[in-house]
């Protein structure tokens, strides 16, 4: 009759066996390890658990190619007579309740309830201040993805978090599509002081931006018979 096997003990050793006393004064697992020979099974098993853990390990983390850099974000800079260059600002996203908008001097957030700027980026610190800087806003309106000509990079501003950092490229996947083109909602004739670009809402309205004057102090933002002056409260 052979001896009574131990149940729920963490090993199987050839010469005795750990006890809860041996174990817990001998210095845990790496003590019993050391005055214990393990079986070649049980030792195959350690390294087997340790191999997966491994591999885990690289799975988790990051894949090839992706990355998140944290920058800064600095404000944008700006005077009321500076001049808006060779065309109005670009409109990127307009809703109920804030304007989002770009040109060379910066990215800026627009808040038509308290009618101020609430948010701007200088895009000339990340290299995203010229025509080929590609400009995506998401559907939810708190995402800015700037995609610098044909870099592998891209930069990703968070408004609400005033969060900007740099990642590898890749489209956004819900991107703002409410826009048009201005000649959609207004004559050919009538668009030389509009913005390219405008936004259509459900009751038949449209916003856009417009200009008096190619001074940054005249840009507006229109919607039906309301004006509003986005540079007035500087």
């Amino acid at each position: 009759m052979g001896l009574p096997q131990r149940c729920g003990s963490p090993f199987f050793l050839t010469e005795g066996v750990a006890t809860k006393k041996e174990f817990s004064n001998q210095g845990g697992v790496k003590k019993v390890l050391k005055d214990k020979k393990i079986m070649p099974g049980v030792t195959a098993v350690i390294i087997l658990i340790v191999i997966a853990a491994i591999s885990i390990s690289f799975i988790s983390g990051p894949k090839e190619g992706e990355y998140k850099i944290p920058i800064e974000p600095t404000i944008a800079e700006w005077s009321s007579d500076q001049n808006m260059g060779a065309h109005l600002p670009i409109l990127d996203y307009a809703s109920d309740n804030i304007v989002i908008f770009h040109s060379y001097f910066g990215l800026f957030v627009y808040n038509l309830d308290s009618q101020k700027l609430i948010r701007s980026l200088n895009l000339q610190s990340i290299g995203c201040a010229d025509d080929s800087c590609v400009v995506s806003v998401s559907k939810d309106e708190n995402t800015v993805q700037l995609h610098p000509g044909d870099s592998e990079s891209m930069y990703v501003y968070t408004i609400s978090k005033n969060n900007l950092v740099k990642a590898a490229y890749k489209p956004m996947e819900e991107p703002f599509d409410g826009l048009v083109s201005i000649l959609d909602v207004m004559d050919f004739d009538k668009i030389g002081n509009y913005s390219h670009n405008a936004v259509i809402f459900n009751n038949g309205e449209f916003g856009c931006l417009r200009a008096s004057e190619w001074t940054v102090s005249s840009l507006t933002y229109v919607r039906g018979d309301r004006v509003h002056e986005l540079f007035k409260q500087k």
